[in-house]
């Protein structure tokens, strides 16, 4: 053959094999492609123009209640309500005839879905399938719908204030704003929603109301604006009036800054106050004494007062003649007397350096009562000078502003807790659904071997492993505040006698002085909740009194008016008061702050999670009731519980079994984790039951369609995909009124669990739980 022919041979066959290298890597990336659609979460579905699927990935499949073998071939409307389906149906055709692909939402039940539907062409370029992609963001729509729940809820506190009160996005632009600063500025809310702030006020205010935000986002530090112009609108044209400002970051619950919230007050009397003091010294005078600010002069040279307005008194307790000739340091507090020498010193070196003199500055200041209390003050302040210019003097304006520090910390307390809460749940409820599936197993084992074997006392132990776990999620749901378990009239006397008698047992080295109230009104409670919250309460003051000590209970009727309650956002009315009071070595007020705080320690890790007064706390909240502490560093603490009484009549407890009895019932057990399906299927067969499985709503209802004759219990799950418990309740329901339920979680009895039990199921079992108290729940709802 010739070199020329051998030459085109040669690149006719790498021509082929290039091709064949390609058709490879083609077929390779498909290969990828096909699984990565197969392992996505949301539900994907190939269906041709008349409706009927193609394909599906094995989540869609699962979401019907079926494997992507058994749909293929039907159409998705089969699957969903007819009002459902044609929604659906219309968005395809809109798809068919304009060759775009669609987005929407839409709802099924009580489950919520994001759905896309594509079109898919051929080589041609015809249009040849739909591919329809679903995806479940009911978690999502619940969360948005728990923010908006509690948005309302703080903000009916914030229209509660005589500030003004807004937020803002990061750009500057008005998300929210109160009645109060509609009111205190003259616009409507419409006319200052989504309108940046800079609109309202001259170019150089804007500018400073910019350097403090970006300031206020680069460092997270809240800041004020001491004053600013911004002009309000009136019937005979624009006034300018000032505000001064209080600002500070807001952030998500992943601690990313989301904009800004500020208080506002209107400053226009006080700079006008500042003004006519510089006028007149004779209107500086009247006005001074009559003002309900309290207005102040004090020598530079010896800080001491030389002016106070008659107002002090209010604000203070002491007198004009008392106040007059105190030195600054004795009337603030150490850390506050810093703050103002430090303006003042940074005033007059900025004056040094020949910047302008300092027309006012505004400063939060912590100050002494008469009755020996701190207050804090909000002051402004500005320097006098002599003919020369030199400062001589400082005036200042005080205003009380405790009651308002106090809203603003309880907001900010009650904003953090409720987001640690909603987590704190979430993960108590994962945990407890892990520890059943564990707790199962092990129950079914110790069931079946004798005391003497090898692995007994390691199971046993494996249980109290278990049991230990399963109070750490306890606590941690106590905190989340998802609801009671048990709540019955009781006697609080009683409960906290048994406490201290079971905490007495293990610690000889404290004095335990009791004093109870007569004929103690009845409260309606948790019992182990309340329990708990004690005992935690006396192991917080044993640990504060390490070489021993005196701890006082004592309980007594209380009627709390509205006054006492409001700060707690509960109502005015009667109450039972328990106190617990130690001699141990106190807290400081920073410590007092955080006391109630998870995870917050004072201790170390070896003493505790840091759990037990935050979930004191939750529970206590939970109740509708209140807890407070009051400590002093060196002497002692009391905790102060009140819980609201209640009219009902007390009950007596019901024994709970000590070992499980057989059974010999036909139980429908409902849960869509497999792992719970496995360990509670076993624990019933060891019980004696015959046990039928479930692991959807869908296939719940279809089992007990067709086996309601010979199932005489259904144990289900609250939480379920597609339908959750309540729907699937009622359904069963009307397949058979008379149907028995036993309501399983692994939350406690919150809002979804009481509907549920309210329309008449019998009973609520929460996870993890062992034979006996399954048995026990099992034999008391079949006798009834």
């Amino acid at each position: 053959m010739a070199p020329k022919q051998i030459q085109i041979k040669l690149k006719e066959k790498g021509k082929v094999l290039k091709k064949e290298a390609e058709m490879l890597k083609q077929t390779d990336e498909a290969s990828k492609f096909r699984e990565l659609i197969k392992a996505a979460p949301y539900g994907i579905f190939l269906i041709d123009l008349s409706g009927k699927i193609i394909a599906s990935n094995e989540s869609g499949a699962m979401r019907l209640g079926k494997t992507p073998e058994e749909i293929i071939g039907t159409t998705l409307r089969e699957y969903f309500p007819s009002d459902v389906s044609k929604n659906r149906q219309k968005k395809g055709i809109e798809v068919i005839q304009s060759g775009n692909p669609i987005s929407f939402e839409d709802q099924v039940g009580d489950r919520y879905y994001y759905n896309t539907i594509s079109p898919v062409f051929n080589n041609q370029g015809n249009m040849e399938y739909l591919a329809v992609y679903g995806n479940d963001i009911t978690d999502r729509k619940r969360s948005e719908d728990m923010l908006r729940g509690s948005e309302t809820k703080y903000r009916a506190i914030l229209e509660g204030i005589e500030e003004g009160y807004y937020e803002t996005d990061l750009t500057g632009t008005f998300t929210f704003v109160s009645d109060k600063l509609c009111e205190m500025v003259n616009f409507s809310r419409e006319e200052l929603l989504y309108r940046e702030n800079r609109e309202f006020n001259t170019p150089e205010t804007a500018k400073k109301i910019f350097d403090t935000f970006n300031n206020i986002y680069k460092t997270g530090k809240p800041a004020k604006i001491e004053s600013f112009e911004f002009f309000t609108k009136e019937k005979e044209g624009i006034r300018k009036m000032y505000l001064e400002l209080s600002v500070s970051l807001m952030k998500d619950p992943y601690g990313d800054p989301v904009g800004f919230r500020g208080i506002v007050r209107d400053g226009t009397e006080r700079i006008k106050a500042e003004e006519a003091l510089g006028e007149s010294e004779e209107k500086y005078r009247l006005l001074a004494d009559n003002i309900s600010d309290n207005i102040w002069v004090l020598d530079l040279q010896s800080m001491k007062f030389s002016y106070i307005s008659p107002s002090v008194i209010r604000i203070t307790g002491y007198s004009v003649d008392e106040s007059t000739g105190l030195r600054l340091r004795d009337v603030l507090t150490p850390p506050s007397m810093e703050i103002v020498k430090k303006a003042v010193n940074e005033e007059l070196e900025k004056e040094s350096q020949g910047a302008d003199p300092m027309r006012s500055r505004m400063l939060e200041l912590e100050q002494h009562h008469k009755n020996g209390t701190t207050i804090w003050t909000e002051v402004s302040i500005r320097l006098i000078r002599n003919a020369e210019g030199h400062p001589i003097e400082v005036l200042g304006v005080t205003r009380d502003i405790t009651q308002r520090k106090k809203l603003e910390t309880q907001l900010q307390h009650a904003q953090k807790m409720e987001a640690i809460g909603t987590l704190a749940g979430g993960i108590a409820h994962d945990f407890n659904n892990l520890l059943m599936s564990i707790v199962g197993k092990t129950s079914v084992m110790l069931h079946d071997l004798d005391a003497d074997h090898p692995f007994y006392d390691q199971l046993k132990s494996i249980e109290q492993f278990i049991h230990s776990g399963s109070n750490t999620t306890k606590q941690l749901l106590g905190f989340a505040r998802t609801g009671k378990f048990d709540v019955k009239p009781l006697d609080l006397n009683t409960l906290t006698a048994n406490s201290i008698k079971m905490f007495m047992a293990t610690k000889k080295e404290i004095n335990i002085h009791e004093k109870y109230q007569n004929d103690v009104w009845t409260v309606e409670v948790d019992s182990n909740q309340i329990e708990q919250v004690l005992l935690n309460l006396f192991i917080n003051a044993w640990q504060a009194m390490p070489k021993g000590g005196r701890l006082y209970i004592e309980t007594s009727n209380m009627i709390l008016d509205e006054n006492y309650v409001k700060p707690y956002r509960v109502q005015p009315g009667k109450y039972v008061k328990v106190s617990v009071t130690d001699t141990g070595i106190g807290m400081d007020r920073p410590t007092m702050e955080r006391i109630f705080d998870p995870f917050f320690t004072t201790k170390g890790m070896d003493y505790g999670s840091g759990l037990g007064l935050a979930s004191a706390y939750g529970i206590v909240k939970n109740h509708n009731g209140i807890i407070n502490v009051y400590s002093e560093k060196g002497i002692g603490s009391t905790f102060n519980i009140y819980l609201p009484t209640s009219e009902k009549h007390i009950v007596d407890d019901v024994k709970i079994l000590d070992k499980a009895k057989k059974g010999f019932d036909t139980i429908l057990f409902v849960d869509d984790e497999e792992r719970i399906i496995e360990a509670g299927g076993e624990m019933l067969l060891a019980l004696g039951y015959k046990v039928l499985l479930a692991q959807s709503g869908k296939e719940a209802i279809d089992v007990y369609r067709e086996n309601s004759e010979t199932i005489d219990l259904v144990i289900l799950d609250m939480i379920l995909p597609e339908m959750n418990g309540g729907e699937i309740y009622d359904r069963l329901k009307e397949i058979n009124p008379d149907v028995k339920v036993l309501l399983s979680s692994g939350y406690s009895i919150n809002g979804m669990a009481t509907e549920i039990l309210d329309k008449g199921c019998n009973g609520f079992i929460q996870k993890p739980y062992y034979l006996g108290r399954l048995s026990q729940n099992i034999i008391e709802i079949l006798n009834k």
